[in-house]
């Protein structure tokens, strides 16, 4: 008995219709390619419920002839390519005659359309991709497209979905891609009965990012044109301050097409690399233009990746394009060194590493004033010559001191020399004493490093011996192994010896872990702790961001956040957050 089958032609629809529309974004975005492949100057698209329940597309373009309108629900029946060659240069947004078949199958449709030189129009009616009638009616030059209950025959498709607030702004994101990619035409966009934004049409890209991503992005973005080697690079990029903490306003075009372009987002961020620190990210809208023959938009079922012919060749186009920006519209102050007698607490200060037997308080009364020191005195000391004199003094007769603002001068030579020796083989190096006091995981103090970093020259206690030995097989922390806190370095670094090895903990690190920490806890108490606002606090945001903020509402509200949307401000007026953070560090984190 045979196993393999040929599946039928609903089933097999099904399928592919699952490669193309998974959302309703996906819905919208073909159509809308098809009215802009048409020719239109002016478009409107509509959407109720997240688009699940209505979705409208009307354009202006040419219109498909009546005989016709059967044929374009059908898979691979398309007007764009007619010849294996054509895939080599492919100009238009559409090409695989797939996009109005899968969504046919999945949706009550109905296609409305007329050409110019006709009197009448046609209507096509499918219902889950079976055709209803094909009427002849009255309607104006153009085509409009209706979608209704979209998935509703494919339950296991639309439990997926997810509500409508989130599936609003994922299609609010992919018109506005298409509305900066073509701002030569006109692009209307309506959720539930209320205008979101509307461009001008007049071909100007500035004016398209007014309307799309509003006035206070448009007003900080710097004008980039550059030509090389037949690629042009156009378009916009933010000036620093519109950094962000992702990629979601990086936008790129090729020939008029947007894509997830990871060489020219290299190549921007390199551009960027002295301008904004390395983990924030430059915003833009760039388009590319080049010969269609050169890349390949035929790689990825939504058609959101392409391959190039010369990766080298774009990375380049686009580094260059984006310096030359920077460098013109971006002025740098002169940086002038003033000769400057040097002080031992600016070596002190620039000092690499901080020993902590350098920051024991075992002195009485204020810090003796340090005395200056040039640049040839320093350079004297560390070439074994003092400068202005014959011969280099002796070790003796060298007595470094270093002091800082917050502790005492310390003379290493007065140091116990016993207390400087190398330890006997196998034991751990201890500064505080002559290894009578020991700091272990159990006892060292707790450090909070906001506030000074004065450590105090007393024995740390030592934990009271517990009564009873404790097996090893009770606690897997039974022999805990020995360290000490050798010192620290920039402010930032903390070095620990433990056993045969040095640990180097950066302190900022180690406080952003305690409070995640802290976070993943508070997200298994019903009640987690919050700051409340007073006044909110407005938080940009783009329309993907939006999207993932109310798409994971109910895990971000159990760490202590509350927010609400604001459409017409993009942004979100942040009510409370979680008490660990700060407010600006709160306001970041909410868009990461």
């Amino acid at each position: 008995m045979s196993h393999i089958i040929i599946l039928d032609s609903y089933v097999a629809n099904l399928i592919a219709a699952g490669e193309v529309v998974d959302r309703p974004a996906s819905a919208i975005k073909e159509m809308l390619e098809n009215s802009i492949d048409a020719g239109a100057t002016s478009i409107t698209a509509e959407i109720k419920n997240g688009g699940t329940t209505f979705m409208r597309i009307t354009d202006n373009g040419s219109g498909i002839e009546s005989a016709d309108l059967p044929l374009a629900i059908k898979r691979h029946a398309t007007s764009k390519i007619r010849t294996e060659a054509d895939l080599n240069s492919i100009a238009t947004l559409g090409f695989r005659g797939e996009a109005l078949a899968a969504i046919a199958s999945v949706s009550k449709l109905r296609i409305m359309s007329k050409v110019r030189e006709n009197k009448f129009g046609a209507q096509l009616t499918v219902d889950n991709g079976d055709i209803i009638s094909v009427d002849t009616i009255g309607c104006p030059d153009g085509t409009t497209i209706i979608c209704e209950e979209l998935f509703a025959a494919v339950p296991a498709r639309r439990k997926f979905l997810k509500s409508d607030r989130a599936e609003t702004a994922a299609a609010a994101a992919v018109v506005e891609k298409i509305a900066l990619s073509h701002p030569e035409v006109s692009i209307k966009f309506i959720t539930d009965g209320t205008l979101r934004f509307q461009t001008a049409g007049d071909g100007r890209l500035y004016d398209a990012i007014y309307a799309v991503l509003g006035r206070d992005f448009a007003k900080k973005l710097i004008p980039v044109d550059y030509t090389t080697a037949g690629i042009t690079v156009s378009g916009f990029v933010g000036d620093p301050s519109t950094s962000r903490g992702n990629r979601n306003l990086q936008n790129f075009f090729i020939n008029g097409r947007y894509v997830k372009c990871r060489t020219a987002a290299a190549a921007l961020e390199n551009a960027f690399d002295s301008y904004i620190p390395h983990e924030r990210f430059p915003s833009c809208v760039l388009m590319i233009k080049m010969m269609p023959a050169f890349v390949d938009v035929n790689v990825h079922p939504a058609k959101l990746e392409v391959k190039f012919s010369d990766d080298r060749a774009i990375f380049d186009a686009v580094f260059c394009a984006v310096k030359n920006a920077l460098i013109r519209d971006i002025d740098r102050p002169e940086l002038k060194f003033a000769a400057t007698a040097k002080t031992a607490d600016d070596v002190r200060a620039r000092n690499a590493f901080v020993p902590v037997y350098d920051r024991l308080n075992d002195t009485d009364g204020d810090p003796k004033p340090t005395e200056k020191i040039s640049l040839e005195e320093l350079e004297g000391v560390f070439s074994g010559k003092a400068a202005g004199t014959a011969d280099a003094p002796s070790p003796a007769a060298l007595k470094s001191e270093i002091k800082t603002d917050e502790y005492k001068t310390v003379t290493i030579s007065s140091l116990d020399s016993e207390r400087l020796a190398a330890p006997p083989a196998g034991q751990p190096l201890d500064f505080l004493s002559g290894g009578e006091n020991i700091v272990t995981s159990a006892s060292i103090p707790h450090i909070d490093y906001k506030a000074s970093e004065k450590v105090s020259s007393e024995p740390v206690p030592q934990p009271a011996a517990p009564s009873e030995p404790i097996k090893a097989e009770e606690s897997p922390l039974a022999t805990p192994p020995f360290y000490r806190i050798l010192g620290t370095a920039f402010n930032c670094y903390i070095f620990v010896e433990l056993s045969d090895r040095v640990l180097v903990v950066d302190q900022h690190a180690a406080h952003e872990r305690i409070i995640f920490e802290t976070m993943k806890e508070n997200m298994r108490s019903s009640d987690p702790p919050s700051q409340i606002m007073l006044l909110p606090i407005p938080v940009p945001l783009t329309t993907e961001e939006a999207a993932a903020l109310e798409a994971n509402k109910a895990e971000i509200m159990s760490i202590g956040f509350s927010w609400k949307i604001d459409t017409a401000a993009r942004c979100a007026d942040m009510l409370s957050y979680p008490a660990q953070l700060e407010s600006e560090a709160a306001a970041a984190q909410i868009v990461k």
